[in-house]
């Protein structure tokens, strides 16, 4: 058990009782596809260290599993989480680059949705992903932000 390694009296109690490990699905496609090393990533967002560290964002990558299955099937939703997680994972050494090379997978096929005018609900949450993970208040951040809202607007 992960709990011994954090204060978590700073975590909303609701926030504690949901945060178990979640563990490979018996049957899931898109999981089936993955590399490697995507899976290891999404188990480490899946898990009680990772949800002990950033529960707001555990909690979200949760939801888009119920919704988009474990595997995260929409393409640009999961190179934005993979991006993301490859930047924390505490393997870090094994992940040197990853987080970036995810992010460009992310945002190509951000585009490719953009392009065709397809976008729902799951770009809108990749594009918040990417934004999390710029720098603050950067030309790139802003961008994204203002795609963010673009984009909300379009599926409102």
């Amino acid at each position: 058990m992960h709990s011994n390694c954090f204060n978590t009296h700073l975590y909303p109690s609701f926030a504690l009782d949901i945060i178990v490990d979640i563990h490979r699905p018996l049957s899931d496609p898109t999981w089936d596809s993955l590399d490697d090393e995507d899976a290891v990533l999404l188990e480490y967002g899946y898990s009680r260290i990772f949800a002990l560290q950033h529960w707001v964002n555990s909690l979200l990558f949760r939801a888009m599993s119920a919704k988009f299955g474990h595997g995260i099937s929409t393409t640009p939703l999961r190179y934005s989480i993979l991006s993301y997680l490859a930047r924390d994972i505490p393997i870090s050494n094994k992940c040197d680059g990853m987080d970036g090379r995810y992010r460009r997978l992310a945002i190509d096929a951000l585009g490719k949705k953009l392009w065709d005018r397809s976008i729902q609900e799951a770009e809108l949450f990749a594009a918040y992903f990417l934004v999390l993970r710029t720098e603050w208040h950067s030309s790139v951040s802003i961008r994204h932000y203002e795609g963010c809202i673009g984009m909300y607007k379009f599926i409102a």
